[in-house]
């Protein structure tokens, strides 16, 4: 046994050493990584970064299934047909660029990558050739495919995927028609999946994510940005558009700018639809024609969403089988169909978000406040993730997040007025609506932009009336005040505002003309600016560059007394310091005020 085995291990080793001289001398036989450069060469197999392809699609002429071709930074101008299971990954999704547009598909004449066999695409920025040409595809799949992060645009369609269980995450997509569609004949066991994207739907786009013969779609964790007006009143959020075995909507944001007309959520079609939505925000910018969810299914379960700002919050053509627990707040309409109401759990109140901005802006944030009543208010079927009772909105379940819940002080009351009449002065304002508001401290005094301390309060009180009767020889008065909840929480000052008194007996208010600063400030891309007029006049608020050369004309035209406010939105502007402009023209065309203040666009 001693001598074979001597023997034997030298004849091992020299076979071991020819096996991989054969393997690694083959033609056709090429290692399991492959590499792309834009300093490659034209020279097959490309294993190393030295010898690396000049070309994606020659790179994936030399792979075999199961091989992994990795991309150097650079721009690609080339369209692609995936015709081998393979792992297809960028260097960084910023710098890695597969460029479609203007040039002619590989296998047609509109695709930039046809994928014909499974795989994966990692790490890539991609564009489709033509945004407007109808039937132009950007990445067109058969089979079952991984997109990750990759960012995608410029395509009438972003992804249309046919047939397969295929999953698109952690990736962007923006400038197009319609986004990401799924259409699987009629095969129900297939399970394609949108999970922890960010879509910016530009105005007149059509959906964002579209499934049709859907098989069981998982569609979450999402961001979906709609801007302005779709294509008539059906542009749409997320779109199930019918025929599928189970669809599952959660934990997804549909913000809509101001001007969108369309839908948040449709499902229609087939009544028997299972459709799942749970723990989603659909929130507008401000009410107008847009709708939250829209369902005929039978079989739709409304659970643990939070609804703000539409004009229509739910529109249920059929019986739905579990509509409840649901948080609708700030619509113009709850619902057409009364079918609401018979959901005992839905709550209808502030829903207390840490920042109800825009989200275009950047600033907004969705997560909730303590003492938010969308707390531990959800299904009680369905648990958070730290085990506790679902909260409402997109960051309660199970694919919620858990997060600590900060005490914020209530927001500074707002829409102050001030009018004197019968030996009287009344002074009114907005209602806060924070759930653990507990009152307000009204300060007044007879000096304009005084400062506030105990001798100035005048009252503590829960309503947003107050009287009170002039003191003698006393003319000129002037009051501002803050909002408190039950922690002891103060809010920022309001405005100030005052009434002079005794002039000829007609009172006159001395709110004055007042430019507020733009909020937020610094914006990306949306803000907002405040002003407030002492009378009716003729109102231009223009935005310039810091040249002084004009870029903007936000607001040309009469407006009322009082405090109004007006939206920018910096689409198409640079990063920069920019300069708002307000003028007033009053009565017999006599300019009565002017003021102009600083602002920054950070991109």
């Amino acid at each position: 046994m001693v001598y074979v085995m001597i023997y034997i291990r030298p004849l091992i080793k020299l076979f071991t050493i020819i096996t991989v001289l054969i393997i690694v001398l083959s033609p056709n036989c090429f290692s399991g990584i492959h590499f792309v450069s834009k300093t490659g060469t034209s020279t097959p197999p490309y294993l190393t970064w030295e010898t690396a392809s000049d070309s994606i699609q020659k790179c994936i002429y030399a792979c075999n299934d199961g091989d992994t071709v990795y991309v150097a930074n650079g721009i690609y101008k080339e369209s692609l047909l995936i015709n081998k299971s393979i792992a297809l990954i960028g260097s960084s999704m910023d710098s890695t660029v597969i460029d479609g547009r203007g040039i002619n598909g590989i296998n047609t004449d509109y695709l930039t990558i046809d994928v014909e066999a499974d795989c994966n695409i990692e790490n890539f920025h991609i564009y489709g050739r033509d945004l407007n040409a109808l039937n132009l595809i950007e990445i067109f799949i058969g089979y079952q495919t991984i997109i990750n992060n990759c960012n995608l645009e410029n395509a009438n369609g972003l992804i249309r995927n046919y047939g397969s269980s295929s999953k698109i995450i952690n990736s962007f997509g923006h400038n197009f028609k319609r986004a990401f569609a799924f259409i699987t004949s009629l095969t129900n066991t297939l399970v394609p999946e949108v999970d922890n994207c960010i879509i910016d739907a530009p105005p007149l786009a059509w959906d964002a994510i579209y499934i049709d013969f859907g098989g069981n779609p998982v569609i979450r964790n999402n961001i979906i940005l709609m801007e302005s007006v779709g294509i008539g009143p059906y542009a749409v959020g997320i779109d199930i558009n019918g025929w599928v075995n189970s669809a599952t909507i959660e934990n997804n944001l549909i913000f809509a700018e101001k001007g969108y007309s369309g839908v948040g959520i449709w499902a229609i079609y087939d009544s028997n639809d299972s459709v799942k939505i749970y723990n989603n925000n659909i929130v507008y910018d401000l009410p107008n024609d847009g709708i939250g969810v829209h369902t005929v299914n039978k079989n739709a379960f409304i659970r643990n969403n939070i609804i703000e700002g539409t004009n229509l919050a739910m529109q249920l053509v059929d019986t739905v089988s579990a509509l409840d627990y649901n948080l609708i707040w700030n619509n113009n309409y709850d619902d057409i169909s009364g079918l609401l109401l018979k959901g005992p759990h839905n709550l209808f109140a502030d829903p207390m978000f840490v920042k109800d901005t825009s989200v275009i802006s950047g600033r907004a944030d969705y997560h909730l406040q303590a003492y938010s009543p969308a707390i531990d208010k959800g299904d009680t079927s369905i648990l958070d993730k730290d085990g506790t009772r679902s909260d409402i909105g997109m960051y309660g379940g199970p694919w919620g997040e858990r997060y600590e819940y900060r005490d914020l002080a209530p927001r500074p009351p707002h829409g102050l007025d001030v009018r004197a009449d019968s030996g009287k002065i009344t002074v009114r304002w907005n209602r806060n609506t924070e759930a653990d508001f507990k009152r307000y401290k009204l300060y007044r005094d007879t000096v304009q932009h005084f400062t506030i301390d105990t001798a100035k309060l005048i009252s503590i009180l829960t309503d947003t009336l107050f009287i009170q009767v002039p003191q003698v020889n006393w003319k000129k008065y002037y009051y501002k005040l803050t909002a408190g909840d039950n922690q002891g929480n103060e809010s920022p000052l309001s405005e100030e505002i005052g009434i002079i008194t005794g002039i000829n007996d007609k009172p006159q208010m001395v709110s004055e003309y007042n430019l507020f600063q733009n909020y937020p400030n610094p914006f990306n891309p949306s803000t907002k600016i405040g002003y407030r007029l002492k009378e009716t006049g003729y109102v231009k608020i223009m935005v310039y560059d810091i040249k002084g050369a004009l870029v903007k004309m936000v607001v040309n035209g009469i407006k009322e007394a009082g405090y109004n406010e007006v939206g920018l939105n910096g689409k198409g502007l640079a990063s920069g310091i920019y300069i708002y402009r307000l003028e007033v023209i009053g009565k017999g065309n006599i300019p009565v005020y002017s003021d102009m203040k600083k602002m920054i666009l950070l991109k």
